[in-house]
């Protein structure tokens, strides 16, 4: 939903949903309000006091005070639009109730059945008007104002028409009938209300914005905003519009019985109060959504409007006339006046000090806790003014009690006037800090001259750094300490290595660098801080100083550049892309070396700005990855410091079994020449210890003009292409065609094809045009030399692109940079020295079988891998989610993944599109990666996973005769169906069939353990001799209990030459693989392909009575790697778990087997315990969450209980750690709540 900046842009949901809020509003009021002119009269008349009938008024607000604050947090937990429905339910259950009343004759019983109801009104009013507040700052955040303003109309108007209305069903139908009519449309109303609000109401957009948006402001809590002097002076208006409000609830019908008015002549007089309230609010309103400078203007305005309404209604001693009803009606309506404009601003400036002023989220929870305490004041007030009301005019006169309320309301003007400007007046004496920015960063000049600027924060304090961080920024600033933090945090956040020294005055919460732990370091300290970073010495002074005081001369002189460095484009690896870098030169770094730990020789490299460069560097040094030997990570810090430098260097170290090498080289692009990497060395080709460091050098060829055909396709459509190393010998051919010039080609592009093409030009036209047709995005760079009509490359075209050129092309394609050379010659001449010379690999790419999602349906993909890609999209020109998911040939899944970008729906989510380019390069490089961008209207997911495919579960073989090796051999026939592990029926010489039955087992520990009688501790296989001595002749099926549930299997060994008797069990096994999930493993931490076709999750906990603590595990993987950390535990003789919890885990290894999801709870004392276990299928790449793992401490007593087990349902679900229940719930809770 956009943020709204005028009605011309609400669509029908947004009207709806205002117009809702507007006639709730008025139905509301008019419950409330409906029995001012007559029940003063009635409790009367049944024998209780003025007082007890203001009670009976008072504890309506009375309820809203004390339940507001709870409701505000109640919001984002159950959502808006339930919390306002739950409300309105309540109400009209009250208000439809409160007709039966009068049939109650005693006194006491009216009162307290009253107030019961009464109460139970409250409960939904202050539901319902806490929620419709968060519902208009979050739905309609750019009219805050206008939207509170119209639905106080709809408040105002039901005051104004609730009286009169009521009075006059009051005086012709009877007691009853203002109840049971507004009870009803309540509950019309709230019908309405629930099925016209939208899930939107319930938090979910606005709270994802808090997550993404708002990473570095704080959520407000009820302790923060109470500690906010100036929230204080704002709740100190809403008491005092409270009591102006409902001062006269209780008291307006005795103080025109002089006048002998009739309850609805009574309750016309309150149409001057709620109709002037009305008719003011949506104004007041607008002006200030137009005009937000005029808030405190508009306070002291209504004071004096609320100071005269009760000047003139008393009137005072000292005014000679006597009182009227015309004077009456003027006084209501000037009170209603000066309750809309103290009462609209209030909220919206509540919003600005605790959002604007202190730096809080302007988010649900914000004003959720904002119009808690809100309507809390507001109640607080409607509370005293029935109460007191009635109580001072009890006992001074009405006369009287309107003179004491008027000089309340002069005294709280002069409180306010004096708080408003001489407190702001004081505290703004000395608001100002000396600022000045002069630093250089990345390459960009900041330069702002000496001013004396006042600070925003009265807490400020002015701060002062220098600091020279090298390859980053140098320079000096000055300022208001929340403008410099914020300075300061921007800069370091650049570099992490910087960053890491800083990280001690990061404040958590708001991820930014905190004023106070700076200043408690910095201050008064007087010297020159040096710290270590990549690329030198790290080298700041700072000082704090309290705002108005002058700085000190600062410790640490640098010299800033007078201008910024040439803007330049660089390479990017990340992104094939080039990539503007402001510091005047790029990156590039490449490394290898041999891990003692993996025991392999491993390879990166990465081009990007230096900045990201040197922050690679420092990622690979921290990163604890294991395939990097301790003397590269040592040496890396060096490959910075010469990148700052802006130099190369190539360092070779064959040292013992830790060899390594890197390349480094931050260079000047401006002369359009982008360098290559050199070849880093194979380290099996060297024995002996050396080491070499150099500059980089070329080696040039002569090529004559010859047909020469080498290159490796890795993707294309063609069947009879797909994969082919494509390779003739070099030799002299002539030209059929007199025409042809001789074409030199040779390209590297990513995912589809390298090498290098030469020959006559009709026929390198031909291979050309047969590879870049291949990929749409490759055929769109190429499409300026293609010629459709003759399916070939327009060889003329081609040859004049690149006529006395001599330059390698590079083109950005959506996996990676495309890289090509070309030249052509007249026919016989010889070829000059290409700059390039692409080599392609040696041999084809082996075809593969992958699957293309559409059930058993497969296709050969000859590329040597298989591709699949899924993403989830909101389209903000759709307002719409869109989704696809593909399996293919990785060139066919790249060329989806292309057609994605290209859909014009999909243009606007820029990040998205952005993001795809990412998808491509992976696919290209055989990995997987999962991507989920929780972005307001740029949300974004997918999934790509490019991999060449393990072998299937399912093993067929036809039947037929095979010669045994040995020929003292048995012949031997297994059937077995291991849940969860294996099914299906295998037969043959028993040294075969021994190999494979060990394989199998060996996969699970417990049913390892099951066969463990028949093993051979030398070669640690199933010895089928005893295995045949045990089985054979036994004639049955056996079962085994085995974790997942009973093991049935059925053995018979015959000798050489004899045919099987007929089998008591013969297992059938499924028709075709399960299809490979991508799980997360835990272990490895990175997503792993499961063979089962589904994951497994399980965590558990449990008491020990050893130790008499709480212990916890968790396992994430495949389902067979879980089963077998369970039988670990259940095997383990730790003394930390207790017996029955490994005894339970049968349990969960037979639901997960099932694909369930189930969790058990057993409270027995030291044996308590606890587990979850969740095996699903894996459908979109995310991730199931655990639970929150139960404190079994609360079980644990020093009398003897006998143990419960729970089974508590469960229903997996995404990372989504909101709590939510449904409105039936809610309802339920509170009902019980009152009535209990």
């Amino acid at each position: 939903m956009s943020e709204h900046t005028s009605f011309s842009t609400f669509g029908l949901k947004e009207w709806i949903i205002l117009s809702v809020l507007i006639i709730a509003n008025v139905v509301g009021q008019m419950a409330f309000t409906c029995i001012s002119p007559f029940f003063a009269n009635v409790a009367i008349g049944k024998g209780l006091s003025l007082t007890m009938a203001g009670i009976v008024f008072a504890i309506f607000n009375l309820c809203g005070f004390l339940l507001s604050p709870f409701v505000g947090r109640l919001i984002p937990i159950f959502g808006a639009k339930n919390v306002y429905s739950t409300g309105m339910i309540l109400m009209s259950i009250g208000t439809l109730v409160f007709a039966a009343t009068n049939l109650i004759d005693s006194g006491t019983w009216f009162l307290i059945f009253s107030l019961i109801l009464r109460t139970l009104q409250s409960m939904g009013y202050a539901m319902v008007f806490t929620s419709y507040y968060a519902i208009a700052a979050k739905d309609f955040p750019k009219l805050m104002s206008t939207i509170i303003g119209l639905t106080q109309t709809g408040a105002g108007m039901g005051c104004t028409i609730g009286p009169v209305v009521g009075g006059y069903l009051y005086q012709y139908l009877g007691y009853s009938s203002p109840f049971l009519i507004l009870g009803s449309f309540a509950a019309i109303t709230t019908v309405v209300a629930f099925f016209s609000f939208s899930s939107h109401s319930n938090d979910e957009i606005k709270e994802a914005s808090d997550k993404v948006i708002n990473k570095t402001e704080r959520h407000l809590t009820l302790i923060e905003i109470i500690k906010i002097k100036d929230i204080w002076c704002i709740i100190y208006t809403l008491l005092i519009v409270g009591i102006v409000f409902s001062f006269h609830d209780s008291t307006l019908a005795i103080g025109c019985r002089p006048f002998h008015l009739t309850s609805g002549e009574v309750g016309l007089l309150f149409l001057g109060l709620g109709g002037m309230y009305s008719l003011f609010s949506p104004i007041c309103g607008h002006i200030i959504d137009k005009y937000t400078h005029i808030n405190d203007y508009l306070f002291i305005s209504g004071y004096v409007l609320t100071t005269c309404s009760f000047i003139f209604m008393g009137p005072l001693p000292f005014f000679s006339y006597e009182p009227s009803v015309p004077l009456y009606a003027i006084c209501l309506s000037m009170a209603g006046l000066a309750c809309s404009i103290l009462y609209i601003p209030a909220f919206k400036q509540c919003m600005d000090i605790v959002v604007k002023e202190h730096g809080f989220a302007d988010s649900t929870q914000t004003s959720a806790v904002i119009s808690g305490l809100y309507f809390s004041a507001f109640f607080l007030g409607a509370c005293l003014g029935p109460l007191v009301g009635s109580a001072m005019v009890e006992y001074f006169g009405y006369s009287e009690s309107i003179s004491i309320i008027a000089g309340f309301c002069f005294a709280s003007m002069k409180l306010i006037l004096y708080i408003t400007f001489l407190l702001n007046l004081i505290y703004h004496v000395e608001g100002t800090c000396n600022t000045y920015y002069d630093y250089y960063l990345l390459g960009v000049l900041t330069k702002k001259n000496s001013q004396v600027l006042q600070c925003q924060n009265m807490y400020d304090k002015c701060i002062l750094v220098s600091l020279n961080a090298p390859g980053l920024v140098v320079g000096t600033f000055a300022g208001c300490s929340t403008d410099i933090m914020l300075t300061l945090t921007e800069i370091v956040n650049k570099r992490l290595d910087v960053k890491d020294q800083f990280l001690q005055f990061f404040n958590n919460q708001s991820n930014s660098i905190d004023t106070q732990r700076f200043c408690d370091k910095v201050q008064n300290e007087y010297k020159v801080y040096n710290e270590s970073i990549l690329t030198g010495t790290l080298t700041y002074y700072a000082n704090c100083y309290y705002q108005g005081f002058p700085y000190d001369y600062p410790l640490l002189n640098v010299t800033v550049p007078t201008k910024n460095a040439n803007l330049v484009a660089c390479p990017d690896s990340s992104s094939s892309n080039t990539r503007l870098c402001t510091e005047g030169y790029c990156g590039m770094l490449e490394y290898t070396d041999v891990s003692s730990s993996i025991k392999g020789q491993f390879y990166n490299s990465f081009r990007s700005c230096p900045v990201d460069v040197i922050n690679g560097i420092y990622f690979v040094i921290k990163s604890n990855d294991m395939r990097w030997n301790q003397k590269l990570i040592k040496s890396l810090p060096g490959a910075a410091e010469y990148c700052v430098n802006k130099t190369n260097h190539y360092l070779f170290i064959n040292e013992n079994d830790l060899p390594f090498c890197w390349y480094v080289n931050c260079y000047d692009p401006s002369n359009g020449v982008i360098p290559m990497f050199p070849a880093m060395p194979d380290w099996s080709q060297y024995t002996s210890p050396s080491t070499t460091t150099n500059s980089i050098t070329t080696t040039n060829q002569t090529i004559l003009a010859t047909s020469q055909n080498i290159i490796q396709t890795t993707m294309s459509f063609e069947a009879s292409t797909q994969g082919e190393l494509m390779n003739s010998p070099t030799n002299l051919l002539s030209c059929k065609n007199v025409n042809d010039t001789c074409s030199y080609a040779s390209f590297n592009i990513p995912a589809l094809a390298i090498g290098t093409i030469s020959g006559c030009s009709s026929d390198v036209g031909h291979g050309l045009y047969d590879i870049v047709t291949k990929r749409s995005d490759i055929k769109k760079v190429f499409s300026k030399f293609l010629t459709n009509n003759t399916y070939t490359i327009d060889m003329f075209i081609y040859c004049k692109s690149f006529e006395g050129t001599d330059t390698i092309y590079t083109e950005s394609t959506i996996t990676g940079n495309m890289a090509f050379y070309g030249d052509c010659i007249t026919q016989g001449k010889t070829f000059n020295t290409p700059l390039v010379n692409y080599t392609a690999p040696t041999a084809t790419a082996k075809p593969t079988t992958c699957s293309t999602g559409n059930g058993n349906e497969t296709i050969i993909c000859s590329e040597g891998y298989c591709g699949m890609f899924e993403y989830i999209n909101y389209s903000p020109v759709t307002l719409t989610q869109i989704n696809g998911t593909y399996q293919n040939c990785p060139n066919t899944i790249i060329n989806d993944i292309y057609r994605v970008m290209s859909d014009q729906e999909m243009y606007k989510n820029i990040v998205f599109l952005k993001s795809l380019l990412q998808a491509s390069i992976v696919c290209g490089k055989e990995r997987n990666q999962f991507v989920i961008s929780p972005n307001d209207y740029s949300s974004f997911y997918w999934f790509v996973n490019c991999y060449i495919p393990q072998p299937g579960e399912l093993t067929t073989n036809l039947s037929n005769l095979s010669k045994c090796e040995n020929e003292n051999d048995k012949c031997v026939y297994i059937s077995l169906n291991a849940p969860g592990l294996g099914v299906g029926t295998f037969s043959g010489c028993a040294s075969d069939v021994g190999i494979t039955l060990t394989s199998i087992v060996n996969k699970r520990l417990d049913v390892k353990n099951v066969f463990y009688k028949f093993f051979n501790n030398d070669t640690k296989t199933i010895d089928m001799q005893t295995f045949c001595y045990k089985v054979a002749g036994s004639k049955k099926v056996f079962i085994e209990n085995i974790l997942t549930g009973n093991m049935t299997y059925y053995a018979d060994c015959y000798t050489q030459g004899s045919a099987f008797d007929a089998p008591l069990a013969n297992y059938s096994t499924p028709t075709s693989n399960a299809t490979p999930n991508i799980c997360f493993d835990i272990i490895s931490n990175q997503m792993i392909t499961c063979k089962e076709g589904y994951c497994a999750m399980f965590q558990f906990t449990g008491t020990s009575p050893s130790t008499q603590g709480q212990y916890y595990g968790a396992y994430r993987s495949c389902p067979n790697t879980v089963y077998n950390q369970m039988y670990l535990l259940m095997t383990s003789q730790s003394f930390v778990w207790n017996i029955k919890l490994r005894e339970s885990l049968s349990q969960p290894a037979l639901a997960c087997s099932n694909l369930k999801t189930l969790d058990v709870l057993s409270i027995d004392n030291y044996n308590s315990y606890y587990w979850y276990i969740d095996c699903y299928i894996s459908l979109n790449g995310i991730t199931p969450t655990f639970p929150t793992i139960p404190d079994l401490s609360y079980y644990i007593s020093t009398t003897t209980e006998s143990s419960t087990t729970m089974k508590i349902s469960t229903t997996t679900k995404g990372c989504d750690n909101s709590f939510k229940i449904g409105l039936f719930p809610l309802l339920l809770i509170l009902l019980s709540f009152l009535l209990f």
